[in-house]
């Protein structure tokens, strides 16, 4: 793997201000983006997870 995303490394996770600032009108409100490759998201949707 690399060691940045910048040299083709994939998928950058996001910080939680970074989580705070990607998340857009359209998507569900309980649906946290928590990384990010090309304006590709990944999810993370709060209803679902169990402790």
């Amino acid at each position: 793997m690399f060691k940045s995303v910048r040299y083709g490394g994939g998928y950058e996770l996001l910080s939680l201000d970074e989580i705070k600032d990607n998340h857009l009108d359209y998507m569900p409100v309980h649906w946290y983006p928590v990384s990010i490759n090309n304006g590709d998201y990944i999810f993370i949707d709060s209803v679902r997870i169990t402790i």
